[in-house]
């Protein structure tokens, strides 16, 4: 007699991955954040270079939304412009958070970068924004 066995199917872990929609300019943003601000080994370097790939807008995406440099300012067309689905995983998330919340802590943040801020660091936006609220009514 043959003894058979149920083949066992495998669980698929939940994926920890965290999926952003960033438009262009988000992108570019959080390119000049990882790019100005990742420091460390070569394991880290390697993560924030493989960020910046998926970061990237390649030779099709451009030419669609008409990406130009005019006097030092990136410009392109909003209507052309499509939102990027990125996946991140925990580690890459908290890289930017951190890098972020020190550049709020230095006061480099500029009116470009809120959008990512939004995205990123939404419970630390809400509060600094209550805080300044709140000082402004004492």
């Amino acid at each position: 007699m043959r003894k058979t066995t149920k083949k066992k199917t495998a669980r698929r872990k939940p994926d920890p991955r965290t999926t952003v929609k960033l438009g262009i300019g988000d992108r570019l943003v959080l390119q000049r954040v990882v790019r100005e601000r990742t420091r460390g080994n070569l394991a880290l370097i390697r993560i924030a270079q493989e960020m910046l790939q998926r970061l990237g807008i390649d030779a099709a995406e451009a030419r669609r939304i008409n990406l130009r440099s005019n006097n030092g300012a990136v410009q392109w067309d909003l209507a052309q412009a499509i939102d990027k689905a990125l996946r991140f995983d925990p580690f890459e998330i908290g890289l930017i958070k951190k890098s972020l919340l020190a550049m709020s802590t230095e006061g480099v943040l500029t009116v470009e970068d809120l959008s990512v801020c939004r995205k990123f660091i939404p419970d630390e936006l809400a509060a600094a924004v209550k805080e300044k609220t709140h000082a402004d009514t004492d």
